[in-house]
């Protein structure tokens, strides 16, 4: 009996560590996200102002 309930409590606690583990991969994969986004419309500002810079040097 004791070895079945160990059992099922280490099933429960890897189940749980599961989850926590998922949840936190889930958080960075956003704020990896998030800055890799940010990043990107910067690199896009920089680029448009080049443009322009460049579009408007006389000639």
């Amino acid at each position: 009996m004791s070895t079945h309930i160990m059992h099922s409590l280490a099933t429960v606690a890897l189940g749980a560590f599961a989850i926590l583990f998922f949840c936190a991969a889930l958080i960075v994969g956003l704020i990896v996200l998030k800055k890799y986004k940010a990043e990107q419309i910067r690199l896009n500002e920089r680029a448009k102002k080049r443009a322009y810079a460049n579009q408007n040097q006389p000639k």
